[in-house]
């Protein structure tokens, strides 16, 4: 039901108990948003599924219950999650087969100009992306960050740059995987930001929008992952010649769909390139356990 990743034994007495105890906490935490009042409503209606069904644990119950603790743990996470939309059970077809991923939390936004410069402005020397502050909008996402810049950004806020594989199913996110954009099938150039002269405030067009405001996927700045190029391998630290992917078109592509991806080098600098981050919803018991104490 929970990963335990030392082998260590975990009963489904011990699950109960921390579903009790994340639950006792996210019930304080619900009212302080809209959003968490969401995410603690779903928890109990899931775990209400389990614990009034009676009869024997079986594999669908344990998922229905797993997810139930998924969303009790992202209710107590709200310090770190403003402005970023929760992913549960996410999925991502993958040449035809489905791909199950850890819930996760993804930023709403790209990263914007007036969040580098808060980024900067604690960083002091450290980034040569920082000697050469954006002078335009601080609505505007940044650009011009290395993947090395943009993965510092992520961590100076206990965050991770998004596997291509969490970019991918933070964009479907419900949506039928043939379905090139969040809006549809058809190509709509008007829609979002391409085949133009430079970004726009982010989340200006309300179609390139998913369905919980997850906004410039398709369009405005393209965005670096943490996923290196294929023929390198998933585990290799980036050096010079090992490209990243990168997803989603930038104001001077086409549009792209969803499935689509491309290679940069990881030291790139470019006037269409950014980022957003994710924050992932920690699954090992060991680790909800320290969330708890903390919130608590």
């Amino acid at each position: 039901l929970a990963a335990t990743p030392d082998g260590a034994s975990f009963t489904w007495q011990d699950f109960t108990v921390l579903v009790d105890q994340a639950s006792a906490i996210a019930t304080k935490k619900s009212g302080e948003s809209p959003e968490l009042t969401d995410l603690y409503r779903k928890a109990q209606d899931l775990w209400s599924q389990v614990r009034d069904s009676g009869g024997t644990l079986d594999a669908e119950k344990q998922v229905t219950a797993r997810h139930a603790l998924q969303y009790f743990v992202a209710t107590l996470m709200s310090a770190q999650t403003q402005d970023m939309a929760f992913i549960a059970d996410p999925q991502v077809n993958v040449n035809g087969a489905v791909h199950r991923l850890e819930p996760f939390f993804i930023d709403k936004h790209e990263v914007t100009n007036a969040d580098w410069k808060r980024f900067c402005a604690g960083t002091p020397g450290q980034f040569a992306a920082c000697l050469h502050p954006a002078t335009s909008d601080p609505g505007l996402p940044v650009t011009f960050v290395t993947f090395f810049d943009a993965e510092a950004f992520a961590a100076s806020r206990g965050k991770l740059l998004p596997s291509s594989e969490q970019w991918t199913s933070a964009a479907y996110n419900a949506l039928d995987h043939s379905l090139g954009f969040p809006w549809g099938d058809d190509e709509k150039a008007e829609a979002t930001n391409v085949n133009s002269e430079g970004p726009t405030l982010v989340g200006t067009h309300e179609l390139d929008m998913t369905k919980n405001g997850i906004a410039d996927l398709v369009g405005n700045v393209a965005e670096w992952t943490r996923t290196p190029a294929s023929t390198y391998g998933a585990t290799r630290t980036p050096d010079f010649g090992v490209g990243m992917v990168v997803r989603g078109a930038s104001f001077a592509d086409p549009p792209m769909r969803l499935t689509e991806e491309r290679t940069m080098d990881f030291y790139t600098r470019a006037a269409g390139l950014g980022f957003r981050c994710v924050l992932e919803v920690p699954t090992d018991p060991e680790t909800i356990r320290t969330l708890i104490s903390r919130v608590s």
